[in-house]
């Protein structure tokens, strides 16, 4: 029956051939089990909550698979179970998208979505797995200014890596900590553990009034992490969504890219050059989007074309930040928006114009003070930078 219909779909209706599925909850349990049955039908595969192992979800007791019960009432063995069947959809080729909670109480995910996992990519499968620790078995999908990335997988563009912050520490493989220097973002720079956490599925980045100048004279500290030489990106996209307090006088949030390893004539910046993703100014109700280059600073060609412009946020609320590196243009967004985009000149004739061809790393910082932003108001700490995830994109 369901081979007629795909038939009368293509043939009579004029859809694709391979269809794009979407299983939430039991639909990940019929979803898998059609792909291993009719892989030949099936283009791709976003799996959100999936149930795929009655094991834990039957409770033993009676239900409308009853009869089908197992003789040791085993279901996880059982080979009608999905989650026995990812070796076959693997081998397929059919990429799946996978979200899950970590707080899942109506589909366990150690029995289902984390035993499928290792068992697919032991298959040679190409899944990406985005699990929220907070998140439970509903509301499914993701927060409203992210369904781009479920638009980008079924379009062929691949998640590289992410950080979702889930757990209760940095992950150092990823991350390192900004340090304190002489530019005016490290001035107040601190390694103390406090202004540093992950907690609730969040990165917390904080900016403090200094309660121990005998230790540390500086008025106020902040922390910040980096990504250099461990989480970088080459060309694609990367999504960051955070939310940024407005409240207080002095406060310069920033989440940027600069040049991983120096150019070719072994310089570093400007030459290796410079994406200023966001930066925030106090309470401004916008955020400033910047390239900064060795043409553009130390060549002074600011207009050419014009280097630096803004982009209107969600003031006190989360905002979805991304910026895109193209083959001829760099490309900001705010919540799915062009807010400005700088472009390749290679009529300049100089390639200093253009350090954007090469490995650039993230850093995430919570500044205060400085000759752009002014100086701070000490009564109007804390303040706090909430990173919800950094999402990078091929």
């Amino acid at each position: 029956a369901l081979a007629a219909f795909q038939r009368y779909l293509v043939e009579e209706l004029g859809f694709a051939p391979k269809a794009n599925l979407i299983g939430m909850s039991w639909g990940g349990f019929y979803s898998i089990r059609y792909a291993a049955r009719y892989p030949e039908n099936v283009r791709a595969i976003y799996l959100d909550a999936p149930l795929l192992d009655f094991n834990s979800f039957d409770n033993k007791g009676p239900g409308p698979w009853a009869k089908l019960r197992p003789a040791d009432g085993n279901w996880s063995a059982d080979p009608r179970m999905p989650v026995n069947l990812a070796e076959p959809v693997a081998k397929a080729g059919i990429p799946i998208l996978l979200l899950y909670g970590g707080a899942d109480k109506v589909v366990d995910p150690k029995e289902n979505c984390e035993t499928f996992v290792p068992r697919f990519k032991a298959a040679g499968g190409d899944i990406t797995v985005i699990r929220r620790g907070a998140y439970a078995h509903h509301p499914h999908g993701f927060e409203a200014e992210s369904l781009s990335l479920i638009v980008d997988f079924f379009g062929g563009r691949r998640l590289l890596w992410s950080d979702e912050f889930d757990g209760t520490a940095l992950d150092t493989n990823r991350w390192s900590r900004c340090e304190a220097g002489k530019a005016d973002w490290m001035r107040n720079m601190s390694l103390r553990p406090d202004l540093v956490e992950v907690k609730d599925g969040q990165l917390v980045l904080w900016g403090v009034a200094n309660s121990d100048t005998n230790a540390d004279p500086r008025a106020c500290l902040t922390g910040g992490v980096m990504s250099q030489h461990r989480g970088l990106m080459r060309g694609g996209k990367v999504q960051i969504r955070a939310k940024l307090e407005d409240h207080q006088k002095g406060a310069w949030p920033a989440l940027w890219m600069l040049g991983d390893k120096p150019d070719s004539e072994g310089r570093s910046w400007p030459w290796n050059g410079e994406i200023d993703i966001i930066e925030r100014l106090n309470g401004d109700p916008f955020v400033y989007h910047t390239a900064h280059t060795a043409w553009t600073y130390l060549k002074e060609h600011h207009w050419e074309p014009t280097n630096g412009g803004k982009g209107a946020i969600r003031p006190g609320d989360w905002n979805v930040y991304e910026l895109e590196i193209e083959d001829r243009a760099l490309v900001w967004r705010v919540n799915g928006t062009e807010t400005f985009r700088y472009e390749r000149n290679e009529a300049c004739g100089d390639p200093s114009q253009w350090p954007f061809d090469r490995d650039f790393y993230f850093l995430l910082d919570m500044q205060l003070g400085g000759k752009w932003v002014g100086d701070v108001d000490l009564k109007t700490l804390p303040v706090r930078m909430y990173i919800d995830w950094i999402r990078v994109f091929d």
